[in-house]
């Protein structure tokens, strides 16, 4: 077992430096955030999809600190009911499959998501009392015509 960190907490602070923190602190291994809620800067996505020296120089700052890279995190909402959030979330977590292929990395850690309880809903909405008919359609409308479709593609 490897313990690790996920170095949003040291978004401010520079990956080779971030990398150093986690092996000073003891640590083996870096889980990294990709997209989502939170920016990513720790990931120069643009650079690791356009050239494999890039990607080559990026894996290199973490072999140098003897730190492994364990996951990507790409913690957003990917079915929320306003499409500018959806669809950035959305894209954030297949780019993030992407890129952690192109790494080699095998996890990508996400967020199922929450869509809205019908298809003019403005925010999420969990169902909690599923015995209401009402709430059924609704659980029905998140998971048949939202979260399958998504998670399919």
């Amino acid at each position: 077992m490897k313990l690790g960190a996920y170095t949003a907490v040291l978004h401010d602070t520079p990956i080779a430096e971030t990398l150093q923190v986690l092996r000073d602190l003891g640590l083996e291994s870096a889980e990294i955030n990709s997209g989502g809620f939170l920016p990513a800067p720790h990931l120069p996505i643009a650079d690791i999809r356009q050239s494999s020296v890039a990607r080559q120089e990026y894996l290199g700052l973490f072999d140098a600190a003897g730190i492994t890279l364990t996951a990507l995190n790409c913690n957003g909402n990917p079915l929320h009911p306003d499409p500018e959030v959806r669809d950035k979330h959305g894209q954030d977590v297949l780019d993030a499959i992407e890129i952690a292929a192109l790494l080699g990395v095998r996890r990508v850690v996400t967020m199922s998501g929450l869509p809205g309880s019908d298809p003019g809903a403005r925010l999420p909405s969990w169902t909690v009392l599923p015995w209401d008919s009402a709430y059924l359609d609704a659980r029905d409308h998140q998971w048949n015509e939202v979260a399958l479709p998504y998670w399919r593609r």
